[in-house]
């Protein structure tokens, strides 16, 4: 979920990085995913939290301010597809990509705080329409892509300001993981009974490679002198040797951690990711000359480091997350959190087990639209209590969701 400024501080540190580069000859383009050295482990749900902000950026001006702007669910698992397709045009060997499917319990007040910043964005977002929300004449279900491949690489275009905290769609995640399934990419897609980051860190200490990202976290991780961290942001596409017809190249700014802790002669990073998270007013100066002297509270230092240890491989084998039937699913990560809530105890307390309703785009003055479908969600809920634990009441299982504001 990221640690605020970490990567302001340690971009000046990144260094240029030609990920890629696809070359034309004869007019046909020259596809050769093997030739890539190094795999890439791509982090889902940053990937479509990237693609859906790329499209909004791109949108034409005349839709602006009107919710025909927001790309459709079925635009945004389409954009990621082609996403992944231009990666592997310019011969990057994707290996992995990984969803959550499951949040720790000490990731809680994170999630509940990003939950509340999304309301109050919003509130203020529904304070821009003031005769409310509705959709203008043109149907953005009927419209072609108003974007190229190339254009979801460029950041350099700003979201509209009246989107800039615009929650994004609830079922965003779901809707790239539907792109995927359907997809050649099936195969090396993973919902996993933990956080997608996890994963991702011991895949590049594993095998090396580059982890596409746009979550700080991973910088934390120890990931070994092979492996390195690029972000989304920093991914663009020029003209190979300037000329267009020639091709073109996939450009980035990477992270090699190892190497960043050797640069500030540390044994890893884990210390100076501690001081900047515990107080982020510190310089980045200051957060270093912290890392050479005792650190101030130990305990809560080690459980820090806990947090960012990677864990053995046979304990996190990257086996997807079944479906009700036992078998391989690609679940909304939602559900998926709660059957393993329900797998892991029978006799969790109510207050444990928890789902987590995202917002949607509705009058947050009034109740939400997820009160229409309480009762059915409440049925679902007894099937999967039955099934995964017997012995746990239904009534076990709490939601958090917007009640009005």
């Amino acid at each position: 979920m990221g640690i605020p400024r970490l990567t302001g501080h340690l971009e000046p540190y990144s260094v240029p990085l030609i990920l890629g580069h696809q070359a034309v000859t004869s007019s046909e383009d020259v596809l050769d995913a093997s030739a890539s050295l190094t795999p890439i482990i791509v982090d889902g749900p940053a990937l479509a939290y990237h693609i859906y902000h790329r499209l909004l950026a791109h949108r034409s001006a005349s839709l602006q301010g009107r919710l025909d702007a927001i790309p459709s669910y079925d635009e945004i698992g389409r954009a990621s597809i082609a996403y992944l397709d231009t990666l592997e045009l310019h011969r990057c060997h994707i290996s992995h990509i990984y969803f959550d499917g499951f949040l720790p319990v000490h990731k809680r007040p994170t999630r509940q705080g990003r939950l509340e910043l999304s309301l109050k964005g919003l509130v203020n977002t529904y304070d821009l329409f003031p005769s409310g929300f509705s959709v203008g004449a043109v149907s953005r279900h009927a419209q072609s892509p108003s974007w190229k491949p190339e254009q979801i690489f460029n950041s350099l275009f700003p979201l509209p300001s009246s989107y800039r905290h615009l929650p994004a769609p609830a079922f965003l995640v779901p809707a790239v993981l539907d792109g995927l399934a359907e997809s050649r990419y099936s195969s090396i897609t993973d919902v996993v009974p933990a956080e997608a980051d996890v994963y991702c860190a011991l895949a590049a200490f594993k095998l090396g490679g580059t982890i596409l990202t746009s979550d700080s976290d991973l910088l934390v991780f120890s990931i070994g002198p092979k492996a390195s961290v690029v972000f989304f942001n920093t991914l663009s596409i020029s003209a190979l040797d300037g000329d267009p017809a020639a091709g073109s190249i996939l450009k980035a700014n990477a992270f090699n951690t190892a190497e960043l802790a050797q640069k500030f002669q540390l044994p890893n990073l884990h210390r100076l990711t501690y001081e900047i998270k515990t107080d982020p007013t510190l310089s980045f100066s200051d957060a270093l000359r912290r890392t050479k002297t005792p650190v101030a509270h130990p305990v809560n230092f080690r459980a820090f480091v806990e947090e960012y240890a990677l864990p053995s491989s046979s304990s996190y084998a990257a086996t997807p997350i079944t479906s009700i039937d036992s078998k391989p699913a690609f679940l909304d990560p939602r559900l998926s959190e709660l059957i393993l809530q329900l797998r892991s105890s029978p006799s969790q307390a109510a207050d444990e087990i928890i789902v987590y309703l995202p917002l949607f785009l509705d009058d947050p003055t009034r109740s939400s639209a997820w009160a229409v479908s309480a009762c059915i969600r409440h049925h679902t809920y007894s099937l999967l209590a039955t099934r995964f634990s017997p012995l746990l009441s239904p009534n076990a299982i709490a939601e958090t969701s917007r009640r009005g504001y």
